[in-house]
């Protein structure tokens, strides 16, 4: 009798969200850490929770968008790359729901009117993937 595996191969990782985890520093309290970490523990914990395996949430040291409060950048291989500023705490389970959107689409395009809010409000820039010449 020939044995057959019931399990999946897990989906490819299609994107990474880099959270800027410099962003929010209070110049007053140089030993208070930026909410732009506390954004980046609360998008990995819901990641851990969900064990999302379609994209992955890494902190980033700067992504130079000081100005504009707390941002999120969405990039991956083939696809088109995201970055949204000026989001909040609160924004967590949108930005979290606009992760799982991108993840959903073969080259990270999500229709506006199905973007959370948060992105929708938040957009700063949209950039297309590298063409194959350049690499």
């Amino acid at each position: 009798m020939e044995a057959t595996s019931t399990c999946e191969a897990p989906p490819a990782r299609r994107a990474t969200v880099f959270v800027c985890v410099l962003c929010g520093r209070n110049p007053a309290d140089k030993a208070a850490p930026p909410s732009g970490h506390a954004l980046y523990e609360a998008l990995a914990a819901e990641h851990a929770a969900r064990a999302e395996m379609r994209f992955r949430i890494e902190p980033a040291q700067c992504l130079s968008n000081c100005n504009r409060g707390l941002t999120v950048a969405i990039a991956g291989p083939d696809r088109w790359t995201y970055m949204f500023g000026e989001l909040t705490i609160e924004d967590a389970p949108g930005i979290y729901r606009g992760c799982i959107a991108n993840a959903e689409t073969e080259d990270g395009l999500v229709p506006w009117n199905e973007r959370p809010a948060c992105f929708r409000r938040a957009l700063i820039a949209r950039v297309p993937p590298l063409p194959e010449r350049s690499l």
